[in-house]
Parts: structure tokens; C-alpha cells; sequence
């Protein structure tokens, strides 16, 4: 899936489309969003905890505005034979169910009729036609417990990945070669496990695709009963895969070895990172876990060490802005705020920023929490807390020694 491909699917929200059919007002619409600025949670999660809206009323909305006919699969009888067109890890994964297929025209109901990517893939995969209905996704999920029944208890964990790399990466090719930061004591999982071929090639590919597709996160997060992998492209979170909870405790220690970690220490939160090249170019990968109910969360944040050596003039200012913003940061004295949400470029318009006024005859000190990028002639101080640096404490130590 390309860059654009995403900006595209994620430019209409769920919001824009209940206000046009009158599901919800712009004061409850702006509620949902003020509350999603603080959580993890979907915009359609929060209406529906808030009760301004129900599944049904969200899904007739959907239907009516892509002019997708509504399926209610409460009141519907499956034809059986359709369901052996379709594996039951494609049909979890893009939360669909094959209804009828007449000739070479499959009939199926989806939750989420804006998912143009997956709905090309079920496409390609199947090899025919697909016309499209929208049901709600607790109806389709209870709908595929009823048809299929439960699954992935038997199956080899090599077969799981291999199949889960076809279906959810596609065709792409395992490009990445990992750095570890340190070899560390491996007490509860064995190295030889850790380092079998299935999860070294998922984790690799759910990397590679990340780089390819420009994303800032990758958000690995625990659910009930499977784990779902995110990427945020231009603050944006989407889903971009679903595995089985089977792979839950191989991928995270996995991730937690490469960076570090110690993973026999689930019940906290943990920081660490290591180095990929992928494509030709370095990364560092900054990781950072968080215990849940269901288990550990992780966050990769994707930084392209490239990223460190960009110009001011390459990150799309006007001439007027760039002129005025370049004025300021070479004054001797005041103060530069940067802000905006995650991903939307402030730690790379900073180190340029540095990059510019970096030179021989200026003496420049950072401090940081972390270092990202590694800078030739400037003095960065990593925040430690518990060695008593602090932001405050080395401000104070830099007004001290501007001299040294």
C-alpha cells in the first residue's frame, strides 16, 4: 500500500460521514475527537461508548453514504458452499463474510466498506469480482464464530507466519537486516525459539513494509483474542495487520531482544531500540513497551537516520517562511516552540534547524530525551534521570560552562 494510496482511504473519517447522514451532531462529533486527542481509542470506539450512536445506525450511515446496500446478518441464511472460497484468517483479518458469488461475482459483507486496499487484496486473492455490503462488525464476527468456528489451535507456527506474510503483507519482499543493541540473558524464552525463521520473518516484515510506506510508529497492541499491528502515516493510525494471539509472547520477546529489554519483565514498562537497514538505508528503531490486560503493547518509532543530514530547504516551507523562520534561529538570544502531533515532521525540522546554524565558530549544546540523530560538532546531553540530569539541571550546567 503506497503513501498515497492511504491519504486517500483515510481522507473521508467516520466523523465527516455520520454528520452528512445526520447520525450525530457537530458538538458530539467534536466531544468523540477531544477525547480521542487523549486515548488510543478509535473515533468509533468512543461513540459508541458514549452512546451517541449504535453499530446499526453507524453502519446504515456507512451504506448510505458509499451507497452500499446494509446486510443484516442476523436475518440471513449463508450459503455454506461460498464459505470454502475463503480461508477464515482472510475473512478475520478484513472482518468480512462471503454471502453469494453468481458466476465469477462474489457478494460480501464487510464492516468497514472504506477499506479500499483490503478489499483489492480479498480481490486479488479470490481471483473474481466483488460486490460489497455493509454489515456491522460485531454481526460479521459473531456471524464467523457461527460458520467457521474457532481456528489456529493445531497449526504449526511456521504455517501460521508463512500464511500471515502472504495475507496480510502481501508480495513484498523480507528486506531488512537487524542490528541487535546487546546480546542479553534470555531466562523464560529460549534463544533457539526467538530465532526460529517464522517470527524473524514476520517481525521483519511488518518492518520492511513500515519503511517502505514512510510511517513514523509502528504500534503492535494486545487484544482478547488476537493482536493487531498499526501504522501512523502523517499522524494518522491505521490497521495494517491482524495475527492470532498464538504469536503474542514470540513477537514481543522477539522485539524486546533486539532492543535490550529484559524479557522476563512483563509487569512494566520498558525502553529500548536497535538499528535496521532496509533498502539500502539505516534505521534505529526506538521501542517502548506497555503492560495491559491482554499483555505487553509496543511501540517501534521509525527513524530514518537520513532524516539527521536534511536542509531546511527540503522540508517544503514557502520562501517567505523559510526566509523569516531562518532569520530567527540565527539570532543570538529568544526562544523557538515546536509543536504538533506524532509524525508531523517537529524532530526533523529541528535537527535542521541545528544542521543550518551548525559551524566551527558557534558553540552548541542540546539535551534531549533521547538523542535520535548523532550530530558532528555539537554537544548532545541525553536526559538521565536517575543520574540526576534532568532539562532543568543541564540548562543550568550549560548557562555554567558555555565557556568550556
Amino acid at each position: 500500500m503506497t503513501q498515497t494510496s492511504v491519504k486517500k482511504e483515510l481522507k473521508v473519517t467516520l466523523a465527516d460521514i455520520l454528520m452528512s447522514q445526520g447520525v450525530m451532531t457537530d458538538d458530539q462529533i467534536k466531544q468523540c475527537e477531544a477525547e480521542q486527542q487523549k486515548s488510543d481509542s478509535s473515533i468509533e470506539q468512543i461513540i459508541l461508548n458514549k452512546e451517541f450512536a449504535t453499530r446499526q445506525d453507524i453502519a446504515s450511515a456507512l451504506g448510505s453514504y458509499y451507497d452500499t446496500p446494509y446486510m443484516d446478518l442476523d436475518n440471513y441464511d449463508i450459503d455454506t458452499k461460498v464459505l470454502k472460497l475463503v480461508s477464515e484468517r482472510l475473512a478475520r483479518k478484513y472482518k468480512f463474510l462471503p454471502l453469494f458469488k453468481i458466476v465469477n461475482n462474489l457478494t460480501i459483507a464487510i464492516s468497514n466498506p472504506r477499506n479500499l486496499f483490503g478489499i483489492d487484496e480479498i480481490r486479488d486473492m479470490l481471483d473474481c469480482d466483488i460486490e460489497v455490503t455493509v454489515s456491522t462488525e460485531d454481526q460479521i464476527l459473531q456471524a464467523l464464530d457461527r460458520y467457521y468456528g474457532s481456528t489456529g489451535k493445531t497449526e504449526d507456527l511456521m504455517g501460521i507466519v508463512d500464511e500471515i506474510v502472504t495475507s496480510e503483507f502481501g508480495d513484498i519482499e523480507e528486506d531488512v537486516e537487524v542490528e541487535k543493541v546487546k546480546e542479553v540473558n534470555l531466562e523464560s524464552v529460549s534463544e533457539e525459539m526467538l530465532e526460529k525463521a517464522p517470527v524473524v520473518k514476520l517481525l521483519n516484515t511488518i518492518i520492511h513494509r513500515a519503511i517502505r510506506e514512510g510511517v513514523s510508529d509502528i504500534h503492535i497492541q494486545q487484544e482478547e483474542d488476537s493482536m493487531i499491528v498499526r501504522y501512523r502515516l502523517d499522524g494518522i493510525l491505521y490497521q495494517a495487520a491482524t495475527l492470532p494471539k498464538t504469536l503474542r509472547t514470540t513477537l514481543v520477546s522477539r522485539i524486546k531482544v533486539l532492543s535490550g529489554m529484559n524479557i522476563a519483565e512483563s509487569r512494566a514498562p520498558q525502553d529500548g531500540r536497535f538499528k535496521v537497514k532496509s533498502e539500502g538505508s539505516e534505521y534505529d528503531l526506538r521501542v517502548s513497551t506497555m503492560p495491559t490486560v491482554y499483555g505487553e503493547c509496543v511501540v517501534m518509532r521509525v527513524l530514518d537516520k537520513s532524516t539527521a543530514s536534511m536542509k531546511l530547504e527540503q522540508l517544503g516551507f514557502s520562501e517567505n517562511s523559510l526566509g523569516i523562520y531562518q532569520s530567527l534561529i540565527e539570532k543570538p538570544n529568544g526562544i523557538i516552540l515546536m509543536t504538533g502531533p506524532t509524525g508531523s515532521g517537529k524532530t526533523t525540522t529541528l535537527y535542521a534547524s541545528l544542521n543550518k546554524i551548525n559551524s566551527p565558530d558557534i558553540n552548541i549544546l542540546t539535551v534531549e530525551d533521547p538523542v535520535e540523530y548523532r550530530l558532528r560538532y555539537i554537544r548532545q546531553t541525553q536526559i538521565n534521570t536517575k543520574a540526576g540530569i534532568t532539562f532543568a539541571s543541564a540548562i543550568r550546567l550549560f548557562f555554567a560552562k558555555t565557556r568550556t
